[in-house]
Formats: structure tokens, sequence, C-alpha cells
């Protein structure tokens, strides 16, 4: 019988770090010793150590491009550079400082093209003060603040139209200042900031009116800058400090005050990514998803991707202009080290709540230890509970040092280069006590720091040695001796025995862990799974198998696997689907009306009349038109009415649900692997639209949508082959004008004839 698994502490971002030390008020390290009066007592200089949802690592440096005052205007990696932008469509927008005018990348080019009629110095409308140089997009609105016309402008992004002009006038009495300095956006909102009278007004799209949201006196000319999360909270710079501050917006009106940070490690995650961020020499690269001319997309780009990595893998690189540039062929010197070199993080105190409890093992996970990286993990541990000034002023060699790791050895530094994760363990070495205190020291190079996401600390020692004769724990040396050697071979079965009580995870699709055991668990199952899918959406997949195993072969049964394919490739779950798929079953359309002599019928409800146009089979003097017959060599013509689509089944899917060729494979290969073998099947894509006699079957084929705006060109080369064709004169396209106007064939916005269209 193997000894009780013990209970643990579990620190991590998800639960709580406990974190101890660094605390608010930080104490100097000028305290005399306690615990030893010698000479040889010293208290280390301890750096506090970074802590937040991506977990403990070394502080950022105050002059390298992660600091809230970093010289690209971006709070550390928080939001875009300052002059920088990106609309809905994965457009990036820049204003240019030195000629004043806002460009916009053209993906057809790859250029950044000035957008005419927006720009060049001046106090016209339309026009801006030297110094201008903040600009966001909220909703479908460009706003510019000019600080030295003291006013906001805010321009459509459709129609470049100027919406709004607010200035000093608009917004208060003429005794007070108005200078805007900042605006932020987030979705649909945009905070401005003026810096004079402390105040941060908010405006939402579609409102005409600006609101105060926050005042502060106190903080006149203290912020310069000005952020909003994905929470809508607000975030004001005070550079003096080196803090950010923090407000909440209450829907009441007003703000409440949330406290300050000095690092972007606890908040990071409450911001959307940066699309890209400006090196050491003012250089930005736009990765690969930002340059197609379609389907692009925001890249994920951490905060410490300040170097030109994107750019090798096929990113274009522009200067702070937008001007096109090219790569460097030599490697260039580093900038600013982003990190302090070293740091210190302690915990609180963990109670075993069992005096002279003896600690077992400490597991703990690294998701980054970059080259020439160090982290070494020491405890300490007391029957006494003791403040955490006081563990502090600990000295080094009273904590009980378990584990050094350094990153692998590399012949030359490149930037983002690192370890993979790990997981490492380490037998608790000090000795007995209630408390424990768990300390981590972090170094590196300046340009990378290592990471730990998560530490477990085990309790009490459940030693094989109680298993053993007493005589291997006479003394403490033996004891200790035979606890560390046992605690190889007990550390390896436990986590055996521990994967077998957790097995049961690897059979559920909510739990299974990674890709690799979705694809063998749906091998078991015999389900097929599309190569490119990520783990959630094997994970629908595989949730939908036992509904479908139950009734195999049925139309219900098919409809949800169809409606697991339709959610990975749409992201609508089945209650978004409002009953599509639709599957009809061509018997249960098949009933037709048959006139003859012989056999005279009646007309009294609703009935499709029978006629040989039906299958189309040619026979002379009945069915010989051409481009309406087909070759049919098989079967009776006598019973073609019985017959005619006979195991056969409709599958109507909304058309817009389905946006590519390969989306379109992806379904036909679902209804492929789970159709009747002896089937056959037809795939109609429904466009938003009722057409009499064509497509009018209500909760079938017919979708009431917004009028359609027709397009006089259409690329239709990625498109599903089985969608229906669209913008055609007569079947679903009519050109009319507005009556009261004169008529006229309304263009949408950019399209000139015989500039950029042609009538075919």
């Amino acid at each position: 019988m193997r000894p009780q698994t013990p209970t643990y502490w579990l620190l991590d971002s998800r639960t709580g770090w406990r974190t101890g030390w660094p605390y608010n008020d930080r104490l100097s390290n000028d305290k005399p010793c306690n615990d030893s009066p010698s000479q040889d007592c010293q208290v280390s200089e301890l750096v506090p150590a970074s802590v937040g949802a991506a977990g403990i690592r070394l502080p950022v440096s105050k002059q390298g491009a992660l600091s809230l005052t970093s010289t690209d205007g971006s709070l550390g990696g928080l939001v875009m550079p300052q002059g920088f932008a990106i609309d809905n469509d994965a457009l990036v927008y820049l204003l240019d400082q030195q000629t004043l005018q806002v460009k916009r990348f053209n993906p057809s080019s790859k250029t950044f093209d000035v957008i005419l009629g927006i720009g060049g110095e001046g106090e016209n409308a339309r026009q801006f003060g030297a110094g201008t140089h903040a600009l966001a997009i909220a909703g479908h609105d460009l706003y510019i603040v000019d600080p030295a016309n003291q006013r906001v402008q805010v321009f459509s992004l459709a129609s470049l139209a100027l919406r709004f002009v607010w200035q000093k006038a608009a917004i208060m009495d003429d005794d007070k200042l108005w200078s805007p300095s900042d605006v932020s956006a987030n979705g649909n909102m945009a905070v401005i900031l003026d810096q004079a009278q402390g105040v941060v007004y908010r405006h939402l799209a579609g409102a005409s009116d600006l609101q105060q949201v926050i005042v502060d006196p106190d903080a006149c000319g203290r912020w310069s800058r000005v952020a909003i999360d994905n929470h809508k909270r607000i975030y004001l710079l005070d550079a003096e400090q080196g803090q950010l501050q923090i407000y909440q917006i209450l829907e009441e009106g007003g703000s409440l005050y949330l406290g300050s940070v000095d690092d972007i490690a606890p908040i990071l995650d409450r911001f959307p990514s940066p699309a890209l961020r400006l090196d050491h020499r003012s250089r930005f690269c736009l990765a690969p998803s930002l340059t197609q001319a379609c389907a692009r997309s925001i890249p994920d780009v951490s905060a410490e991707d300040h170097s030109l990595g994107s750019c090798q893998s096929g990113g274009l690189l522009f200067d702070r202009s937008g001007q096109p540039l090219a790569l460097p062929e030599e490697p260039e010197p580093l900038g600013f080290a982003l990190y302090q070199t070293k740091a210190t993080w302690i915990s609180e105190a963990l109670d075993s709540q069992r005096y002279n409890c003896q600690w077992h093992r400490l597991e703990f996970t690294l998701s980054q230890l970059p080259s020439g990286a160090r982290v070494v993990l020491r405890t300490y541990a007391d029957n006494e509970q003791r403040r955490i000034e006081d563990v502090v002023q600990i000295p080094d060699h009273l904590w009980e040092s378990h584990t050094v790791l350094v990153g692998s050895a590399q012949a030359s530094y490149q930037p983002g280069c690192q370890s993979s994760a790990r997981e490492s363990d380490t037998l608790v070495k000090s000795g007995p006590g209630q408390y424990m205190w768990v300390r981590i020291d972090l170094s590196g190079d300046g340009y990378s720091s290592p990471q730990v996401t998560q530490l477990r600390a085990h309790y009490p020692r459940a030693s094989y040695l109680q298993y053993l004769p007493a005589v291997f724990a006479n003394d403490d040396e033996a004891r200790i001796f035979a606890e560390g050697f046992l605690a190889l071979f007990q550390t390896e079965w436990e986590a055996i025995e521990q994967h077998a009580q957790e097995f049961a995870r690897y059979l559920d699709p909510a739990a299974v862990p990674d890709s690799g055991w979705a694809d063998y668990l749906a091998q078991w199952l015999a389900l097929p799974m599309e190569g490119r899918w990520n783990l959630q959406q094997k994970r629908n997949l595989l949730k939908a198998a036992p509904e479908c195993y139950e009734a195999r072969g049925t139309q219900a049964s098919l409809e949800r696997y169809l409606q697991a394919y339709i959610e990975n490739i749409t992201g609508l779950d089945s209650d978004a689907q409002r009953g599509f798929p639709a599957i009809i079953e061509a018997y249960r359309k098949r009933n037709y009306l048959i006139f003859n002599a012989q056999n005279p019928a009646r007309i009294d409800r609703q009935q499709t009349l029978w006629s040989p146009s039906i299958v189309g089979r040619l026979q002379l003097d009945v069915q010989a038109k051409a481009d309406e017959v087909r070759l049919v060599s098989t079967g009776d013509p006598e019973l073609d009415v019985f017959q005619s689509h006979a195991h056969r089944f409709q599958v109507f899917v909304p058309s817009s649900w389905l946006g590519s060729k390969d989306d379109e494979r992806c379904l036909r290969r679902a209804i492929e692997a789970e159709k009747p073998a002896h089937s056959a099947y037809d795939l109609c894509l429904v466009e938003p639209r009722l057409r009499v006699g064509v497509q009018s079957t209500v909760g079938i084929d017919t979708i009431i949508g917004a009028i359609p705006s027709a397009r006089l060109h259409d690329n239709s080369e990625e498109l599903p082959p089985s969608r229906p064709p669209r913008h055609r004169l007569g079947y679903d396209t009519v050109l009319a004008g507005n009556p009261s106007q004169g008529g006229g064939v309304p263009l949408n916005p950019g399209v000139h004839i015989g500039s950029n269209t042609l009538l075919s």
C-alpha cells in the first residue's frame, strides 16, 4: 500500500500567486539580521519581480521598449504606437508627423497611400497644427487630436466626410482652457484626454456629444496619455511617477478609481494585441496577415516583439512615415534592454496547519527559459508565523536552495529565441515547520526574461522510508539521504498513478487536453477529423458523436453531425443556427398529380403536376427538346413517376455561412461521411431572398434579408461552387433609382465607370 497522496498549495495566475513580496510599501533592506548576529550575516539587495497574468518574470527596464514611457508611445506594448490605428478591416492608418498627412495601407500596391482631403499644416477644417500625433479609430470613425488648434476632428472612414469638430467654444466656457492631448479607442468607444483640466471625455459611436467621465483638478497637466481596455476601464499615464492610474466608468455616471500600476504585466491580458511595434530605430513591420488583399486579420504581436522577426517571414518593413525599407543584410546592434537583469519573488506564508510539518516537494512550470537566463528556487520553513517584512530580511544563507535552472547556451542572441516550456520538481530540503515561504530568484541578460507560470507545493512528506526498517532513519544524515534517494522512484510512481486517476479526462470531449489526444479519441470512435481544425473545433464534433451514433443513418443524426461542422466553420452553435441545416428527403416531396384519359383526376388541393420533364429522359415524340433532355438509359419510363429521385435528399444551408471553396468541400466531406451509402444528395446554398416559384418555401429555402447591393463585378474564383449566381440582371438584381431624384443607377462609393469598373 502506497503512502497517502499529499495535499498541496497551487499558485498560478488563475488561483492567485499569494504574493508576499513585492508589496506596495517596499522597505529598504537596511535592518540588522535578526536570526544571526554574526558578521557573516548579509542581506541581499532585492529587486521586486513582476507578477501578472503570464506569470512571474523580470521587471521591465525603465528606459526600454516595455516601459510605460516607451519612446514609441505604445505604453510598453499595451496599445498601438502613438500615431497609428487599425480599422475593422485590418487596414493600418498612420499620421506622418513631418507632413501632417494621414496615410492608409494599400494591400494592392503594398504601400502607404496618402488619404486625399485630410492633412496638411494649417487652421482650416481637415488641416492640423504642428505637433499633431494622436489618432484612433472607434467603430467606423477616425479621431485626430490637434493640440495646436485646440480641437478634435472626427472623419467617417467610409466617405472621409468630416463628421465632428470639437473645439473650445463647443466644449466649455471661454474662461477655461480646452487642451485635448490624446485619444484612444476600443470597439465603439473613444476617450479623449484634456490634459490642462485633468478631464477625460467619452464618445460612443452614433452619439453626437461628448460625456465627461473623469474629472480630477489635482491632475491638471499631469496626465499625458490615455488608453481604454476591453472592459472599458480607462488608464491614464502619469509620466513623472511612471504609473498608469486606472478608472472604471460607472453606469450611473462618473468613474471609480481602482488604483495604479507601474508595469504592464498585471494588465497586459486586458488589452487587444497591438498589430505592430516600432523598433529602436522607429521602424515597423507589417505581418503577412495585414498585407493580404483579402481575408486580412490582426496578428497576435506580443509586447516583447519589438524586433523585425515577422519581416523575415514575409512581412513588409516601413519607416515611421510609411516609406518602404529594405531588410538589413547584417545583424544590427540591439537597442535598450527590455528587462532588468535580476529580480526576486517571495510567497506569502503557506500554512500546512500541522506543527513541525515536513514539506515534501515543489513542482513548477517554466514557460520561458531563454539562453543564459537563470532561475533559483529557495524555501524557508518555520513553526512561527512571520510578517513578510521580516521574511524579506532573512539572510540568503538561511534560505535553503533547491534548484538552479539555466537556459541553454547559444552562439549568439536572437530576439525571441527561447527554450520550450518545461516542468520540473524538486525535494524540499528545509527543515520541518508549519509555515513555508517560497522564494524565486530570476536573472537574465536584459533582452529576455525567464517566466514561471505555475508552482505547486506538496505537503506533508509521505516517504517510502516508512516502509523500510527503522535503522535507515536512525540519524538525520541517513534519513535525509534515504528520503532523497527514495523520492526519485516515488515521484515517478506518483506521476504514473496520477495519470491513471486522471485518465477519464482523456475520454471526455470537454476535457481532452490537446489536439493529439482529441485525434486519438476520434480514432477510437472511427470519427474522421479535419486536419486544419483546432482543439475546440475537434471537441465540438466529439461532443456531437454520441448523439449521431445512437441514430446513425437517420435524418436527425445527419442534421446533428452537420450542425457540428457548421459550428466549426462559422462559429455559430446549434441554437444560433435556427433550424439549419434543413434536410428534405425526396419521397416527401414526391406527391404528383397525374392526368390521363383512363384515370381522370381532380385538382382539389395544392399539388405538383407530373410531367416527363422532371426526369428529363430523352423520348421521341414525348420529351426531345434540345438543352432540356438528358441521356438516361436505365429504368422504365413508365415507372419514372415513382422512382424519380428515390433515395435522394437535399441539404439546405444559408449561402453566407460558406465563404470559400474550402468551406463547401469541408461540408460535403461531412455529408459523404455520414449519409447512407446507397443515397445521393444535393447541396443547396440559400441566398437571403424570396423568388416566387423558385425559392419560396418558408423555413427551407427562403430567408428574408436586407435589400442586396448589386456589384457590377463579382470575383467568384474562391467562392463556393454551389452558391447561386449573384448580381445578374433579371435574376436577383433590378436597376432602379429614387423617383423623387429623377432616377439613375446608384453606385457604391469608390466605383467609377470607365476608370475601375467594366460593365460585362
